[in-house]
């Protein structure tokens, strides 16, 4: 049986198992914590919603029993933990129009549309500016390196 990860490491999917289950132990700094505080904060690729979401399905057990999300952890506390597959975080380039209002070797500046998501998100993974953007051009960086593109104003939705 594998040995829990240290109480201090921060578990993401680049270090997850591949069996797609994970066994925690709680270290000792930890008192009264809340379970899916806990596991948002050694997750580092999860949002506390898809935690929640992951405990509800009862993929999750405290010291072999289901636990809900509000359960409060102790020292020495052992956490199963068995992650769904996680959806693919890879952006698919999409024909939609955009106004270039400039453009060099180094940046893009557009009017972005109203009722236009900026970036791809949980429920809303297409029809973004960052897909239009992926299609519009070959030369954006994938964002996996130290200098990788981003958007320099997000706006909302129905900003235009």
């Amino acid at each position: 049986m594998q040995q829990p990860p240290d109480a201090n490491e921060v578990v993401n999917e680049d270090n997850f198992p591949d069996s797609g289950s994970v066994t925690l132990k709680v270290g000792s700094s930890i008192k009264e914590r809340r379970l899916d505080k806990y596991l948002h904060g050694r997750f580092s690729n999860f949002s506390r919603v898809m935690i929640q979401d992951i405990i509800k399905a009862g993929t999750v057990k405290v010291n072999g029993k289901a636990a809900k999300a509000s359960f409060k952890l102790s020292p020495g506390d052992i956490i199963e933990m068995t992650m769904p597959e996680l959806p693919s975080r890879e952006i698919t380039p999409e024909d939609i129009p955009l106004t270039v209002l400039y453009e060099d070797d180094d940046i893009i500046i557009l009017n972005k549309q109203a009722d236009i998501l900026v970036h791809p998100a949980r429920g809303n993974r297409s029809g973004t500016l960052v897909n239009a953007l992926m299609h519009y051009s070959d030369k954006l960086s994938s964002g996996l390196g130290e200098f990788r593109p981003g958007i320099v104003h997000r706006l909302d939705k129905n900003t235009t």
